[in-house]
């Protein structure tokens, strides 16, 4: 909450339900991904990669896989 709040400059820390703001959750889940996914992927299609570092682990790996095979059939088709 530190990290991410001095990065979005909102104290998350203090106040954490401010996550329960749209606006902010957004924010705070952009500078996630921008420093702990972005820069450590060279190929986005590789779901699983990309659910380590947003989870830790495999947890929502297949629902994740399912939703971005969706998303790019859609896109191709």
């Amino acid at each position: 909450y530190e990290e991410y709040g001095k990065i979005i400059n909102e104290d998350l820390v203090s106040s954490p339900d401010l996550l329960l703001d749209p606006e902010i959750s957004y924010k705070a889940a952009k500078a996630y991904w921008d420093n702990a996914v972005k820069k450590k992927v060279k190929d986005f299609k590789d779901t699983k990669t990309i659910t380590k570092l947003v989870t830790g682990g495999s947890h929502g790996l297949t629902e994740r896989t399912k939703w971005f095979d969706i998303y790019t059939t859609k896109e191709e088709g």
